[in-house]
């Protein structure tokens, strides 16, 4: 008699689940495993990814506790592929039933919290195992690590990543961008916690809503000029990452050239903001557009505006903050989201690009490690590939390599860049490395 297959539950079936799912499900026999996805909506992923043989497609109801918990006892590993806010009422219906748990997300304070019952119960639980966090910290230590064989010290580290698109299939698009992950998420940059970070020694804090303008310039091979600003708190990871004695520790997100004053005008102006902040007199964009600006239209404030560069410009000018129609929302985030989204929608032909670029200064070289992943299509993009991957197989290796410790893991450890670097360069998600003597 075989043995029996342990249970796989895969809970969110959406932009980032296609690949974790595909890979997960072409080594089910391996594994001896049975793979089910369960969301409220599988056509998406059945459009881009077919239907794969092997797995159990189930539809359902994160938000039904009492099915979710049903669903899920039988289960020995649950994998969240949730939006991160989702997570925690997951991670504990499954520690509850015994099950290990796995996220791509940022490991949360409130995780942190299960720990003793996760370690009384000797599961494991993952988190930050996908692009950034994951593929980041994975290929920052190990990069790390050698520099530090071999007797170099660390006296400045940058990390910075982006989901962008190739360039060729957004000529007509002066922002050069278009949405290849959460559209809200990227449409609230800007507003929130402040970004600190350490610059020649000296601790740095920027407001949320002057990041855009503390950019910097990065020239990646083949990719051009790219602009990083400030992303959340880069003194996080100074102890994580051993730069106690680096003067200089920054990570930032990537955006095309020209792409970080445009934005910080819309900052600028309140459109990031999901409060209501207008009051009922404001009923269409146009009114808007001049409660924030002072100007009637666009073409007012672009001809009054010549202190702006015309890249800026003719990046605002292709948004029609300032067009006569109703406002679908009391919250300007929402309403800016509506005019992006028909824009910045990827077409099915369209290709993204991850990018991600470490730059380290030590005592005797300047080193460049940069990594550039194409998309194939809307549905097969560079972000669902890096992530997915990258989750599915962090659980695969918790299930085939034994010696994990129970409790909380992140990959931040030779253990995990050892097993998944070469696992993901063997998908062409790899690193290439330059050095520049000084």
């Amino acid at each position: 008699m075989g043995k029996k297959p342990m249970r796989i539950l895969i809970v969110g079936a959406g932009k980032s689940a296609g690949f974790a799912i595909e890979y997960l499900a072409k080594r089910s026999e391996s594994l001896v495993a049975e793979i089910w996805v369960m969301d409220r909506q599988l056509k998406p992923l059945q459009d881009g990814f077919g239907t794969l043989p092997g797995v159990t497609y189930i539809t359902g109801d994160v938000n039904d506790a009492e099915a979710m918990a049903a669903l899920i006892e039988p289960c020995q590993w649950i994998i969240s592929l949730l939006p991160a806010s989702m997570h925690m009422s997951l991670a504990k219906l499954a520690v509850a039933a015994g099950a290990n748990f796995a996220t791509a997300s940022y490991e949360s304070d409130e995780m942190r919290a299960l720990e003793p019952e996760i370690k009384a119960k000797k599961l494991l639980v993952l988190n930050e195992m996908g692009l950034d966090p994951g593929i980041d910290h994975l290929s920052a230590i190990q990069l790390l690590e050698e520099l530090r064989e071999k007797g170099e010290q660390i006296q400045s580290f940058e990390s910075h990543c982006g989901g962008l698109v190739q360039v060729e299939d957004c000529k007509d698009n002066p922002w050069q961008y278009k949405f290849t992950w959460n559209p809200m998420n990227v449409i609230r940059a800007g507003q929130g916690a402040p970004s600190t970070w350490l610059e020649n020694g000296q601790v740095q804090k920027c407001e949320a809503n002057q990041v855009f303008n503390s950019f910097r310039s990065i020239q990646v091979e083949g990719s051009g000029t790219l602009q990083a600003y400030p992303n959340r708190d880069s003194l996080a990871y100074v102890e994580a990452y051993g730069l106690e004695s680096a003067h200089t520790v920054l990570r930032g997100t990537l955006r095309r050239d020209h792409f970080c004053q445009a934005w910080q005008q819309l900052v600028q102006w309140g459109w990031v903001s999901d409060q209501a902040v207008w009051t009922e007199s404001v009923q269409t964009y146009q009114q808007a557009f001049q409660s924030f600006s002072g100007y009637a239209s666009i073409e007012a404030w672009s001809q009054e505006s010549q202190h702006v560069s015309a890249e800026t410009r003719r990046r605002i000018e292709d948004i029609p903050l300032d067009e006569e129609r109703e406002l679908p929302s009391r919250i300007p985030a929402e309403c800016l989201l509506a005019l992006l989204e028909p824009r910045w929608k990827l077409e099915s032909s369209d290709c993204d690009e991850v990018i991600m670029v470490h730059r380290v200064q030590t005592h005797r070289q300047y080193y460049q490690s940069s990594m550039v992943v194409h998309g194939t299509s809307a549905a097969r993009t560079a972000m669902a590939k890096t992530v997915g991957l990258t989750l599915a197989m962090a659980v695969e290796l918790a299930i085939t390599k034994p010696g994990l410790q129970p409790g909380l893991h992140r990959p931040m450890s030779a253990y995990w860049y050892e097993h998944l670097l070469p696992m993901l360069s063997s998908e062409g998600i790899e690193f290439r490395h330059q050095e520049v003597r000084n």
